[in-house]
């Protein structure tokens, strides 16, 4: 889990994901905007599309999360918000490392 000062507040989510650039990847579709401060700050987002019990949205937040903790020194400082989509469901770990680290914006 990221510290509460790298988290996304309701009003900054919002500020994101109605202002933000958009890029589409094979795992998610991710959402930023470029902030002034010295890091960057993140939201995941699963749908109950995606996973109806919310034990199962909460594990593949927390599989990701892991893995943008270990990815997030290789994205620029920005306020991100990630959509996760299906394909995270069956995605492994290590493929999901590689994929974060070609993201590019």
């Amino acid at each position: 889990m990221f510290k509460r000062s790298s988290r996304l507040n309701t009003s900054q989510f919002k500020e994101v994901f109605n202002f933000g650039k958009t890029i589409r990847t094979p795992f998610s579709l991710i959402k930023y905007k470029d902030n002034t401060l010295s890091f960057s700050r993140y939201a995941v987002v699963v749908s109950k599309k995606i996973a109806k019990k919310a034990v199962e949205r909460n594990y593949l937040k927390r599989k990701f999360t892991h893995a943008l903790q270990e990815r997030c020194q290789a994205l620029p400082k920005a306020d991100y918000v990630f959509i996760l989509n299906s394909s995270v469901k069956d995605i492994q770990y290590n493929d999901l490392l590689t994929s974060l680290t070609k993201i590019d914006l």
